[in-house]
C-alpha cells in the first residue's frame, strides 16, 4: 500500500503542476513531515468548484495524509465528493469545511 500511496502523491503532483507554482517545505509542528503547497492556481473542476490555493500534508513515507483546498464555489465540490469519496483520483473523505467567507475552505483526509 505504501507504494502505491507514493506512486498516488507522484502523479497527484504532475496533474497539478501545470495548474500553479509548486512549493515544497518543512512541517514545523511535527505532525507532517512536508506540506507541499500549491499557490495562485486556476483549477476550475467540472463540479463548478473553482480551487485557487491547494496543500498537501505527507508523512514521513510520502503518504498524502490530508489536502486542504482554498476556493470559490466549494459546496459542489463537497456535494460530489461526499457520494463518491473520491478527488481527482484519491480516495478520501471530508474533515471540515467552511464555506463562510469570500475564500472557502474544505479539507480532506485520505483514506490511503
Amino acid at each position: 500500500m505504501k507504494d502505491k500511496s507514493k506512486h498516488n502523491l507522484n502523479q497527484f503532483i504532475k496533474k497539478l503542476q501545470y495548474h500553479g507554482a509548486i512549493q515544497r517545505m518543512n512541517d514545523m509542528t511535527g505532525r507532517y513531515n512536508e506540506k507541499v503547497s500549491l499557490n495562485d492556481l486556476n483549477m476550475k473542476l467540472p463540479c463548478g468548484a473553482y480551487i485557487t490555493s491547494m496543500i498537501l500534508l505527507t508523512d514521513t513515507e510520502d503518504n498524502i495524509k490530508a489536502i486542504a483546498c482554498r476556493g470559490t464555489n466549494l459546496s459542489s465540490l463537497q456535494k460530489e465528493v461526499w457520494w463518491s469519496n473520491i478527488f481527482m483520483g484519491l480516495p478520501v473523505r471530508i474533515s471540515g469545511t467552511d464555506f463562510d467567507s469570500l475564500y472557502q475552505l474544505i479539507i480532506f483526509a485520505t483514506l490511503i
